[in-house]
């Protein structure tokens, strides 16, 4: 039993006759004798009986489907109205973004699922590296951009691309005529590096242990700008991200990409394990994947 049927049903019920409501539907009154057939057949009974004056009435089982169909239809169209309107209202899609990924990396991307989605409004904020996370963990977003390592067991994830880490170096060191960066190079220069919210800073703090020293700090930053700028003055040696480096290149430093694949800056698009996204959360998704498979750089 399906609404058509119970449509079908309702009119014929009304009508007290099938040529009528045939052509009220405007189906042919064979289609409409036939699906009055079938669901007679699924309920296992007579729904009508032919009387000499007033045509088709219902049996005692039509009368008490009749009862129960006018409020099941009521229901069922109160559904479609809702759903259908619901389909063409403008959506809220929350996304977060680690600092740096969006405007850097994956502005792009946005932008355009945007243009092929106007009926979605995306609200995209940016956070720190740990409070991204944050974010996703408690559902406040349903997708982010977020960096690696990446928790198995608080996310679901997809590795988008990568990109090297490199000091930033003042001209006036000695470091400033190499080529490459090592770990090595770390142990007594003075650092300048994002603070304890951001995966850099950990990676880094990492891969100095694993070499038997820990780093000398000079300033903790609470964003990738200030590593630059504070470099720039002389200030100490910096961390930072090649791409980013490269293209804030200031006029007194040198910059030194790591080849190390421990100091990767890679970017995953994540969502909270196990959780059931939206239509709209599927859609970003899929956009995003395939535009970064496409296009391995994924750049702006």
């Amino acid at each position: 039993m399906d609404i058509k049927q119970l449509r079908y049903f309702m009119e014929v019920s009304r009508q007290k006759s099938f040529r009528r409501a045939a052509e009220t539907l405007y189906i042919s009154q064979q289609g409409l004798s036939m699906s009055v057939l079938r669901l007679e057949a699924e309920l296992s009974c007579k729904l009508f009986k032919r009387a000499a004056k007033d045509g088709l009435i219902l049996t005692e089982q039509g009368e008490y489907l009749y009862a129960h169909a006018e409020e099941i239809i009521r229901h069922f169209t109160a559904c479609e109205e809702y759903f259908e309107h619901n389909s063409t209202k403008e959506k809220t899609l929350r996304v977060a973004s680690a600092y740096g990924i969006i405007p850097d990396f994956a502005g792009k991307l946005v932008f355009d699922f945007q243009l092929e989605h106007q009926n979605i409004l995306m609200s995209v904020r940016e956070y720190p590296d740990k409070n991204c996370e944050d974010a996703i963990d408690t559902e406040e977003v349903e997708l982010g951009f977020s960096l690696g390592p990446i928790s198995s067991k608080r996310f679901d994830s997809r590795f988008l691309f990568s990109r090297n880490y490199c000091l930033v170096v003042p001209k006036a060191h000695p470091y400033a005529t190499e080529k490459k960066a090592t770990i090595g190079m770390l142990r007594t220069v003075p650092m300048i590096l994002v603070n304890e919210d951001f995966k850099m800073y950990h990676i880094l703090m990492d891969c100095c242990r694993k070499q038997g020293f820990q780093p000398k700090i000079r300033f903790l930053a609470g964003e990738i700008a200030s590593v630059h700028r504070l470099a720039n003055m002389d200030y100490g040696i910096g961390l930072s991200v090649e791409k980013v480096a490269f293209e804030t290149m200031a006029p007194n430093v040198s910059v030194l990409p790591f080849d190390d694949p421990d100091m990767a800056w890679s970017v995953h698009l994540l969502k909270k394990r196990g959780a059931v996204l939206s239509a709209e959360a599927k859609a970003f998704w899929r956009h995003i994947i395939r535009n970064t498979d496409a296009q391995p750089d994924a750049q702006s």
